[in-house]
């Protein structure tokens, strides 16, 4: 045998992979090809939970590794041996489904077992290492439910963060559609049912037309920003009740 069919024959070997979910106390075995891509497996992975690849953010790590695998990477080209246990974090963003995971680093006891963390860390690449826990939103989020029967989201309930900027409100609850429907019935489905409107970390006001106690049309802003720590739809609801605003516009920043 030739001495390049050898390393032909030991490129196409596959090899048992196992990958380990901590935050949902879930394993996986595979048996994959040396030139297999990162990316592979995550889509792969969302396949046996269930969840829409494309709304799912997944990570990989080596054995004790602190930098997440590349996505179009191999798992020869990251080191990764037959019989190798690699560690996955599921970052979910999508509509509610049979898994319901929160966006967290995988906890020191569950990565390093008894060992010390700081031992995995190069110091002088991470001088300051922190451990993020929660997603940070800011401004305007929309929950609705998906109308659309050929999207995978088919009433389910979706989550729109909307972010801060100027936002008419009729908009929002008339022409609002789902991100996860298929590309080519975007512009034929209808909009999503709209439940509810928050506000989040965040400085706003509503402006707009409104018709006064004696019928006539008139226009109504507010001089001040209003503050809203945390989540709340309160404010905003108690506000447009209290005016009858024909084209309410919500102007949102951040704090």
């Amino acid at each position: 045998m030739r001495k390049h069919e050898i390393f032909d024959n030991i490129r196409e070997s596959k090899i048992k992979i196992k990958v380990r979910i901590p935050d949902m106390n879930r394993e996986f075995n595979f048996k994959l090809f040396r030139r297999t891509r990162v990316k592979e497996i995550c889509i792969r992975i969302c396949e046996l939970l269930d969840i829409d690849p494309l709304r799912t953010d997944a990570f990989l790590y080596p054995p004790f590794g602190l930098l997440e695998m590349n996505h179009s990477s191999t798992l020869m080209q990251n080191g990764i041996e037959d019989g190798m246990t690699i560690v996955a974090k599921i970052h979910y963003t999508g509509y509610r489904s049979k898994v319901n995971t929160l966006y967290k680093i995988v906890s020191k006891k569950s990565q390093f077992g008894n060992s010390s963390m700081e031992n995995f860390i190069d110091k002088e690449k991470f001088p300051i290492y922190n451990l993020k826990t929660k997603v940070e939103l800011y401004g305007v989020k929309v929950v609705g439910v998906c109308t659309n029967t050929r999207c995978i989201a088919f009433n389910k309930e979706v989550t729109f963060p909307l972010g801060p900027g100027t936002f008419n409100i009729n908009e929002i609850l008339a022409n609002t559609r789902c991100q996860t429907c298929p590309y080519k019935d975007r512009n034929h489905q209808k909009p999503i049912k709209v439940k509810n409107v928050s506000l989040i970390n965040c400085l706003w006001r509503i402006q707009g037309h409104y018709i006064d106690a004696n019928g006539f049309r008139n226009y109504k802003y507010c001089k001040g920003w209003l503050k809203t720590d945390g989540e709340d739809n309160l404010k905003l609801y108690d506000l447009l009740q209290s005016t009858n605003y024909i084209d309410p516009v919500l102007i949102v920043k951040v704090l």
